[in-house]
């Protein structure tokens, strides 16, 4: 039984394959009301360039296309799986230059600095063991102004939950995130709660943060 909830982790860190496929299906229903509060916390305009990482099966790059316009939506994640599944739930808006999406790791982002407005990741932080590679680099290609979301399932609900517990997720209550964030060089850092359920989860987290 270790192992099978080991593996589901890794799954849940790097979906790949058959079982990659599934997860990206259930993800999609686990995460949809995550990905629509954080996309809200952005405060998105239509010529906003925008990009997530860790899009996964690209529901909230779907939900990003009815609100950008002019601008243009990235996204990167590092399994294959997902950008498969990603490229088929968005092919209109790749095809028509909205999106564009790639294979890639956040700790050596391949984006020019000062290219986006607004960047955000839902469920991802956890599997970042050292965030402060991550987030200088999210602070690299974010513009001056721009706005950094990330969201998270309460950290002391999430150690409860058995597959946290595996060594493949690193849990971060907000206050650190935002301790983080400043010693980064974020100029201010908030966070907020709602009531949102995923799985045995009924409360996310989402911390913003601006350059």
């Amino acid at each position: 039984m270790a192992s099978l909830v080991h593996a589901m982790a890794q799954q849940a860190r790097r979906p790949s394959g058959f079982f990659g496929r599934l997860f990206g299906f259930s993800m999609s229903r686990i995460n949809r009301e995550a990905n629509k509060w954080t996309i809200s916390q952005l405060d998105i305009a239509p010529s906003d360039d925008v990009l997530e990482i860790g899009y996964g099966p690209g529901q909230a790059i779907q939900l990003l296309s009815s609100a950008v316009k002019s601008g243009k939506i990235h996204g990167i994640d590092f399994s294959d799986t997902m950008l498969q599944q990603a490229t088929a739930r968005n092919k209109y808006a790749i095809e028509h230059g909205l999106v564009e999406l790639k294979v890639g790791d956040a700790t050596t982002l391949p984006y020019d600095e000062n290219s986006f407005d607004k960047v955000f990741c839902v469920n991802v932080i956890y599997f970042w063991k050292n965030p402060e590679q991550q987030l200088r680099e999210i602070f690299r290609v974010l513009r001056q102004g721009g706005t950094l979301a990330i969201y998270m399932g309460d950290s002391t609900e999430m150690a409860g939950v058995r597959i946290t517990q595996t060594g493949v997720f690193n849990l971060y209550p907000a206050k650190d995130v935002m301790r983080i964030l400043k010693e980064v060089g974020f100029s201010s850092q908030e966070y907020a709660t709602s009531a949102i359920s995923q799985g045995p989860l009924s409360q996310g987290v989402c911390v913003l943060a601006e350059k």
